[in-house]
């Protein structure tokens, strides 16, 4: 059987919900769900006790049980195996299916006939692995635009001549939502002058669809102008028609996919140097749906790309998105809500309205917790998100760095972040090593017992590393010295926190990273001015770091030694953040402090993760996880009793 990537399963299990029961169910609204009678084979009722969370994106039924996301809905409502349930739902959303390289040769993996995408490793000289995706490019007939057509937009006030400077034709495609053939008007994607997608729009009913297999890139981006400062996004292609019909095809985009109604966004068009240059020093006016999906994009816009380069119009009471205001308000409509972007509030003053639509989201759907790793006693006391500032301290070989690995590596496996890391004690190939054995919960190397001299830990094998090496490549990159040349010298940048956050802002641009750890603080370049003390200093540097956190949605982990001497009558004791040598901002100023402690004395003793700061308590409470140690693979378990060796 065909094996599926886990990249593509997890974007499978963040398809809209809502819409995934749609095509099945007719769905009733109540309160902040929808509701409908139990559509699974073997529950008749007459009352219905089926919900659709659109918040929690879950579906559950109070009275068989079966709840779950889209993958498990198809299951339980269609009686399929998984596989099975992953390619109707991939098919059903418009989501490229990527496959597993597999030993059974009846189901080759990802080929040009079925106008996947093909995934090639390529390795030019020292450099690491590079994904070269190879696309399909779209096969339709493009057709002039018919009567009908021309008149749906003539009623969204949308003429022939902006369809025509936006190159919109229309063809014959298969709707799988329709289950049938028809006329769809088309919306051409092109890319340094060539067609490489497609959005379909049935002509009778609000269907889309993208092609399948081809490249998702932003409708509309050869007509971006380099020398323009300024770049409107909107929600759909509607929406950039709308303003084209004002201002006229000059730097007006669409998002290829819209908005999700889940909190988690879909921007992975926006991955890649390319595009980071396309953007680079411009601002963004986003031209987002003014409900909570159109929200929530927006401020995945705002997480990437920063607050002080995203600007927002004002759209009047009446109207939800750009093609609204053309019809309801004229021109002149759009034009005000363009000039609203130029009046901006005073910094450092909001009211009510900046702040509203996340109030009513945290009284509907509770605080944001934060995400959890995996591991029981550490699970009950803290969590992490996005924005915050992570302490990590503790004594010489308590394993604070081993730790943080650890949650780097549950972190990507279970929510999908992506890291940056800043190491200067460990080189990126020794860290790769180090990751792989917790992400494998294997030894890199073989493991000898002592006593018998029989093999107790076998390696990873080549396959293994290749695993490894595919999830480290997807969920880290790591920030490395530049060098540059000068008189024939070479030269290394030294590791500053403002080349490090340098950095880490080209990654939250070309890759989406969720957290940033630097380990560790004492070994980073500090330049303390002559007219500052230490504490000062330290207070002014963590409040750029805490910046970029809150700018950029991030969470960073800041490693940091304590002082040498943490002891009480020569034995060692808990260090606390108070302990780092310098200041004690370390503990006024982070959200989240942690403290790693492990008995040396004791072999197997186990390692105790102290939780001495939790600034919101949505987001964990303070206390003590005991865990045991794995030094063989670097993972951490709750406590029990270890094998000695």
């Amino acid at each position: 059987m065909r094996e599926i990537k886990e990249s593509t399963i997890q974007e499978l299990r963040l398809a809209d919900i809502k819409q995934v029961v749609e095509h099945f169910v007719t769905l009733k609204k109540d309160g902040a769900n929808w509701v409908a009678c139990c559509p699974f084979p073997g529950h008749d009722e007459k009352t219905p006790s089926f919900k659709v969370s659109a918040s929690k994106n879950i579906y559950k039924c109070f009275g068989c049980g079966k709840s779950g996301d889209g993958i498990s809905f198809l299951q339980d409502y269609k009686s399929l195996n998984f596989v099975e349930s992953c390619e109707q739902l991939a098919d059903l959303m418009n989501i490229d299916l990527q496959y597993t390289q597999s030993n059974n040769n009846n189901y080759p993996a990802n080929t040009p006939d079925t106008k996947k995408p093909i995934v090639k490793k390529a390795i030019v000289s020292n450099e690491k692995p590079k994904d070269i995706q190879i696309y399909s490019k779209p096969n339709k007939i493009q057709q002039k635009l018919s009567k009908d057509v021309l008149e749906l937009f003539l009623r969204r006030g949308i003429s022939e001549n902006t369809l025509n400077s936006f190159k919109v034709s229309q063809s014959v495609h298969y709707f799988a939502q329709l289950k049938k053939e028809g006329i769809s008007i088309d919306f051409n994607y092109y890319k340094n002058n060539e067609l490489v997608n497609i959005k379909h729009r049935s002509l009778e009913s609000k269907s889309f669809g993208l092609e399948k297999g081809c490249e998702l890139i932003l409708f509309n981006i050869d007509n971006v102008d380099d020398s323009h400062n300024q770049i409107i996004i909107t929600e759909g292609e509607f929406d950039t028609l709308a303003l084209g019909e004002v201002f006229g095809n000059k730097n007006i985009v669409s998002v290829p996919n819209g908005a999700n109604s889940g909190k988690k966004q879909n921007l992975t068009y926006l991955d890649g140097k390319e595009n980071a240059k396309l953007f680079e020093g411009k601002q963004l006016i986003l031209f987002f749906d003014n409900d909570d999906p159109g929200k929530m994009l927006t401020d995945a816009f705002v997480s990437r790309f920063g607050a002080h380069r995203c600007l927002i119009p004002t759209y009047p009471k009446d109207c939800k998105d750009a093609n609204d205001i053309l019809l309801k308000h004229g021109n002149q409509g759009i034009i005000n809500a363009m000039d609203s972007i130029k009046f901006k509030k005073v910094e450092g003053i909001v009211d009510v309205s900046d702040f509203r639509h996340k109030v009513r989201d945290y009284h509907k759907n509770g605080f944001p917790k934060g995400d959890r790793i995996g591991v029981p006693n550490v699970d009950k006391l803290i969590s992490f998100r996005g924005g915050e500032l992570t302490m990590v301290t503790g004594i010489s070989g308590s394993g604070k760095s081993e730790f943080l690995d650890f949650i780097m590596v549950q972190l990507a496996k279970i929510h999908n972040w992506n890291f940056g890391i800043c190491s200067m004690e460990n080189p990126p190939e020794i860290h790769f090593t180090k990751l792989a054995e917790k992400y494998l919960n294997k030894p890199f190397e073989d493991v000898i017992n002592r006593n018998t001299g029989e093999l107790y830990y076998e390696k990873m094998n080549d396959n293994d590393l290749d695993k490894a090496e595919e999830f480290i490549f997807n969920h880290f990159n790591f920030i490395t010295h530049k060098t540059t040349v000068s008189d024939g010298e070479k030269l290394r940048s030294t590791f500053s926190v403002d080349y490090i956050l340098n950095q880490a802002k080209t990654l939250v641009q070309m890759y989406g990273i969720k957290g940033l750890v630097i380990d560790p603080w004492n070994t980073i370049e500090h330049v303390i001015q002559t007219t500052e003390t230490e504490t000062n200093y330290v207070s002014r540097i963590l409040s750029k770091v805490i910046a970029f956190a809150e700018d950029y949605n991030v969470h960073v982990f800041l490693v940091a030694h304590p002082t040498k001497g943490v002891t009480v009558n020569g034995i060692d004791r808990v260090a606390t953040l108070n302990d780092i040598s310098g200041s004690g901002n370390f503990f006024n100023k982070t959200h989240n402090g942690i403290s790693v402690f492990r008995d040396k004395k004791e072999a197997n003793s186990p390692v105790q993760i102290h939780i001495q700061k939790v600034k919101f308590k949505f987001v964990g409470t303070l206390g003590v996880a005991e865990l045991d140690y794995n030094r063989f693979t670097g993972n951490y378990t709750d406590a029990k009793e270890q094998i000695e060796l």
